[in-house]
């Protein structure tokens, strides 16, 4: 959990969002099944400190998933298309800019 029981948040930060999306069975038979969705990940900033340093991150979120293709636990996930940001989004004292990340992966093979 973050932050720890008890501790306020950090004034900047990241917070991610996992949403996936229906899973296909693209073959016929029990071949492994394709999973798809949208990692979002939002740079958050305190309001007063200049977007310009939260866009920057932003854009340093996008480079960093761009034409990606990640392994974890024998998956291979592909980044389907470039991510995206959204335009800022004002939450009381800090503003929000989510970065959508789209992904494909399918289930490792038995």
């Amino acid at each position: 959990m973050f932050p720890a029981a008890g501790q306020p948040l950090p004034p900047k930060y990241l917070r991610l969002a996992f949403l996936p999306n229906q899973t296909r069975q693209i073959t016929m038979g029990n071949d492994p099944q394709q999973k798809r969705g949208l990692f979002q990940v939002s740079v958050v900033w305190p309001v007063g400190q200049g977007i310009i340093g939260a866009l920057d991150v932003a854009d340093q979120v996008i480079d960093h998933f761009k034409n990606q293709t990640l392994f974890a636990s024998g998956v291979k996930i592909t980044i389907s298309s470039e991510p995206w940001a959204a335009g800022p989004l004002q939450e009381g004292e800090r503003v929000q800019i989510p970065v959508t990340i789209p992904y494909i992966a399918f289930e490792p093979e038995n």
